[in-house]
This record gives structure tokens, sequence and C-alpha cells, in this order.
């Protein structure tokens, strides 16, 4: 019984809509034939559009190869555009009011680093030029940003200059200190053997002076064997005379001989004492030119993170689409086509209703 009473209302719901057909097919046609002509009518709206990239550096990394950085994310670029920060410059290049400037959607695609800009009017001319100004908005200030890195840059590179160029200065009174040291070597060297000539020759002269002493003892003793006389009592103190001068002598060699040993030790000293000095001098310059290697390896890397900074580049120009985006006809027609058959046909029950309570009284 349900299903029948289901079936009976069913077909109710039919007869209705073929009874007031005329009601719902007529004004649907008229409406869509309406909004079709509207469509045709519309000026035709256009997508503009644009694809650029904002600055990135490409400076070395630490693992000797190449690492790219963003100087602004494209997010941030895009959050600009969008919240209108170069509406004001982009209406006083073209001279016109900012509320005739058409709004310019900004977004990133995905796994990119590009920024899209889009622009929806009428005008294809003003769209274009908009889009224009605003690559240019945005080239201005990326580029004042580029000026601003470089010109930091460069202070750290003259900075760098600076310090490798007071190392250098340093190496050069290091070299003139160690050139100081090896003359004064070379000098005190020299110094060492004349002493040390000196010494031999005092050593011979002692030696002679002893040979002679000898000589003068012997003869003394050979006098002292004979008889006494006068003649040989004067030569006897002639002798204990020349042999006392002779100890005074070798004495004051022996003095002289020791004082020579003492300057040779002391030069000696001096030598060895000027020799470490030139190993640290050594040692300090090869530190310093280690300083200095590294110190232009960081300059090398300055200047090429200079010439590795890429300005905002435009990937493709502002192009408008081959069709109208808007307004869609077909899209328009089909919608007032399914508006028009629910309105109507609402009416048409609503219609067949207040007929049956008629026809009942």
């Amino acid at each position: 019984m349900e299903g029948n009473q289901e079936g009976i209302e069913l077909m109710d719901y039919l007869e209705v809509l073929w009874k007031k057909k005329w009601l719902i097919v007529i004004p649907t046609l008229l409406l869509m034939i309406a909004a079709g002509v509207i469509s045709f009518l519309l000026t035709p709206v256009y997508e503009i559009d644009s694809i650029i990239s904002p600055c990135k550096s490409i400076p070395k990394s630490n693992q000797m190869g190449f690492e790219e950085i963003l100087l602004v994310s494209p997010k941030e670029l895009a959050g600009k555009i969008n919240q209108k920060v170069y509406l004001k410059g982009i209406s006083e290049e073209m001279g016109i009011e900012m509320s005739d400037v058409p709004n310019v959607k900004a977004e990133v695609p995905i796994n990119s680093d590009l920024v899209r800009v889009t622009l929806r009017h009428k005008n294809l001319n003003l769209g274009k030029e908009v889009l224009e100004h605003l690559i240019s908005q945005i080239k201005k200030e990326m580029d004042e940003r580029i000026d601003r890195d470089l010109k930091d840059i460069d202070v750290d590179i003259a900075c760098i200059k600076r310090q490798i160029e007071e190392m250098r200065m340093d190496i050069d009174a290091q070299y003139i200190e160690k050139k100081r040291l090896q003359e004064m070597i070379s000098s005190k060297k020299n110094i060492l053997m004349i002493s040390k000539k000196r010494e031999e020759a005092i050593s011979k002269e002692m030696e002679e002076v002893k040979k002679k002493v000898g000589e003068l003892e012997h003869n003394k003793k050979k006098l002292l064997a004979q008889e006494s006389g006068g003649e040989n009592t004067l030569c006897l103190i002639l002798y204990s005379n020349e042999i006392q001068n002779n100890f005074r002598y070798s004495n004051e060699l022996d003095r002289m001989l020791n004082d020579e040993k003492i300057n040779q030790e002391k030069l000696d000293l001096e030598i060895q004492h000027s020799k470490g000095q030139l190993k640290l001098i050594d040692n300090e310059i090869k530190k310093i030119e280690g300083r200095i290697s590294g110190t232009e390896v960081q300059m090398e890397l300055l200047e090429e993170e200079k010439q590795r900074i890429e300005p905002v580049k435009l990937i493709k120009p502002p192009i408008s689409s081959l069709k109208p985006v808007a307004p869609n006809k077909k899209l328009n027609i089909f919608l007032t086509g399914i508006l028009s058959l629910f309105i109507f046909s609402t009416l048409a029950f609503f219609f067949a209703h207040i007929e049956k309570n008629k026809s009942e009284k």
C-alpha cells in the first residue's frame, strides 16, 4: 500500500508539471535568452598575469659548494603585493587615483621560489600597464636593498684589506728585525773568530814565555852551580829580574786569555739568543702569513658573493589570457536555466495547490 501511495504521489507531481509545462518552460527559456543576451552585451574581462623571481644570493658554503639564499622571501613579497603596499607608487607613476588602480593578487606556486601576480580587468592596456609599474616598483625596492647589501659587503672588504695591509706591514717589520739579527749574528761571529785567533796567539805567546822562563831557570841553575863571584852575582840578579818579568808577563797573558774566553762565552750566548729570536720571528711570520691567507680567502668569498647576487628577474612578462575569463556566457545561461526551472516549478506546484483547494470548496 505504501509503495502504491508513493507511486500515486509521484504521478501527481508529474501530472502537475505536465499541466504547467508552459508556465515552466517558456519563462525559463526567456530568462536563459535574456541571460545570454546580457552576457554577450557585457564588456569581456581578461586576466593578465606575470611571474617574477625575487632577488637571490648564492654565497659559498662551508662544504665548498654553492648555497642559494633568497634576499627576500616569495611569501613576504606576495604578502606585500596583496596588502597593496605598492599601490601608492603605481598611482603616482601612472598619474591616476588609487581607487582607479585595478586590484592585483599575488600567490606563490607550490614548490617554487617564484611569485605569480594576476589582475582582471576590461582594459587590457591598463591592466598590462599596472603590472609593468608594479614590477618596476618591486625592482626599484629590491635594487635599493641589493645596493645596501653590496655597500655592506664593500665595507667588510675594505676592513679586510686594511687588516691585510697592517699584517703585511707587520711582516715587513719582522723581516727588518730578522735582517738586523742576522747582521748582528754575522758581526758577532766575526768578533768571535777574531777573539779565537787572539786566544791562539796569546796561548802561543804564553808557551813562548814559559819556554823562555824555563831556559832562564836552567841558566840560573848553571850559574848557581858555578863558583860565586861578582860577575856571577850580577848575572843571577839579572836572571832573577828577567824571570820575574816573564812571570808577570805570563800572568798578564793568562788574564788576557781568561778575558778572551769569557768574551767568547758571552758572544756565543748572544749568538744563540739571537738565533732563538730568529726562530721566533720565523714562526711569527708564518702565523701572520697564515692569517693573511685566511683573510684573503674570506675577501675572495665576499667578492664572489657580490658577483653572485642576482636582482629581481622577470620570468614571464605581463600577458593576457587568450579568452575572456568573464562573463562566462555558458555558465551564466546554465545557472539561469537551473534557477528558473526551480523557481517556476515551485510556482507551478503553488498554483496547482491553489486550484485544488478551489475545486474542493
